[in-house]
């Protein structure tokens, strides 16, 4: 999401959707203070671990998208500060062939937070390189956010493979505990 300035509302909803299965995507509140949710549908397409880079150039819909994996726990922010575009605005044809963009609402995260003006501030900051580096290098092991948001993913990947599943219905726990020698980390159903 770095240096993306956003684009429509819907797209940006439909975009979470693809990480978020379920949970409140975002909010538009129109100056008539009238409030409407978007959800996740259910139709998520992977549960996988989720780093995602944003900057001060993260604007607009891709702040919703960033936004929803934040507050939902998704996924984990990294690099710095967002924009901070909470507006959503309609875009109206004059007659004369010249547009016009209209404020209609403002939108907020799922934790009911403004960012207009605010921007949204990732889990693990970060600054860009001190010296830039050369456009085909961004993504790769020179650019610094990239290296930081990797990281964080096999930090992510190693702690979830050391947790395991316990369900005490079905298993007897005291037999369970005297037999755990591997020093893993269980999570009870």
């Amino acid at each position: 999401m770095r240096s993306n300035p956003g684009g429509l509302l819907e797209s940006s909803i439909d975009i979470s959707r693809h990480f978020i299965n379920k949970g409140v995507i975002v909010s538009t509140v129109s100056k008539d203070g009238l409030k409407e949710t978007k959800k996740g549908n259910g139709q998520a397409l992977t549960k996988k671990p989720l780093v995602v880079l944003v900057n001060e150039g993260s604007a607009s819909a891709s702040e919703i998208v960033s936004g929803a994996i934040k507050d939902n726990k998704r996924g984990k922010l990294v690099g710095k500060k967002t924009f901070g575009k909470g507006l959503v605005q309609s875009m109206r044809t004059l007659v004369d062939g010249s547009g016009l963009t209209v404020t209609v609402a403002k939108y907020l995260t799922p934790n009911g937070t403004d960012i207009n003006k605010s921007g949204i501030i990732p889990d693990i900051e970060v600054s860009m390189n001190i010296n830039p580096i050369l456009q085909r290098e961004i993504g790769t092991r020179k650019d610094k956010q990239y290296r930081a948001g990797e990281k964080e993913l096999i930090n992510i990947i190693n702690r979830k493979n050391q947790i395991s599943e316990f369900n005490p219905d079905t298993t007897n726990l005291n037999a369970f505990l005297k037999i755990n020698k591997e020093d893993k980390v269980f999570s009870l159903n």
